[in-house]
């Protein structure tokens, strides 16, 4: 009944459904997966909310690796920061809108931290920078929420007078400073003198699971749906094969001929 599945062509249609079948499956756990580091994320977040601001020295210690407890805490700084090193970060999003993070070195007793002072419109267009405002001159005291370092290096372009990179990675960022500098960075919350209202604050993200639970339950169902089709296909492939063709029954249900 079921030879005719040991065909060439059903045995590579039903590959392919298995192919296709555990590549939908790998994808749901993938996104179990990240719904677990999203979970993990909400957490660390909630509890980093629980604590008051301290001194960046209490949470780090220059040119020594961040602990991953520090991050989303906040810390205060003070400081004066470095104009002529500033970067722009490249396709960092606020809003829907993608434009650059604003990473100034900010030059404090004990070593450098480099903060996103915040989100900036791209320039008019690709090749142009952006509208970049001055740091205030002077001493700043800054309140930002620390995040630990992008460990995958990024590139580096020159755009007009800034250099322009694509993951913040402060061992690289280091080299630039020639100081002791703080192995994590932070986003501005804070700043005393006021900051600058063209500079829009990153703000925590926000506190939801996303939509990795719903994505990897489409995925599975894709599996199913993908297996059930070929037994379904070749359900009735056997049954085709088993039912005699009309003109055939059409014959036998004749009386014979009497001479």
């Amino acid at each position: 009944m079921l030879r005719f599945l040991l065909r060439p062509r059903w045995i590579v249609f039903g590959l392919i459904v298995i192919g296709v079948a555990v590549l939908f499956v790998r994808l749901g756990f993938w996104q179990l997966d990240r719904l677990d580091q999203r979970r993990d994320t909400n957490a660390v977040i909630t509890q980093a909310r629980t604590h008051e601001p301290v001194p960046v020295g209490d949470l780090l210690t220059a040119d020594s690796a961040a602990k991953s407890s520090v991050s989303y805490r906040k810390i205060t700084a003070t400081g004066q920061y470095d104009a002529e090193h500033q970067f722009l970060v490249r396709n960092r999003t606020v809003d829907d809108r993608v434009g650059f993070f604003l990473l100034t070195p900010l030059r404090t007793d004990a070593g450098t931290l480099f903060v996103v002072r915040g989100w900036i419109a791209p320039g008019a267009e690709a090749a142009s920078a952006p509208q970049v405002p001055a740091p205030p001159a002077g001493d700043v005291t800054v309140t930002a929420r620390l995040r630990l370092s992008e460990s995958e290096k990024g590139s580096k372009t020159q755009l007009g007078a800034y250099s322009a990179i694509t993951r913040i990675n402060t061992s690289e960022l280091a080299e630039s400073t020639e100081a002791p500098t703080y192995r994590a960075y932070a986003e501005l919350v804070e700043q005393s003198p006021t900051a600058d209202p063209a500079i829009a604050l990153i703000s925590e993200p926000p506190l939801d699971e996303g939509p990795h639970l719903s994505y990897a339950v489409q995925w599975f169902l894709f599996a199913g749906i993908g297996v059930g089709g070929f037994f379904v296909l070749a359900w009735r492939a056997a049954r085709e094969k088993d039912e005699p063709s009309p003109t055939l029954a059409h014959t036998e249900e004749k009386e014979p001929v009497n001479s």
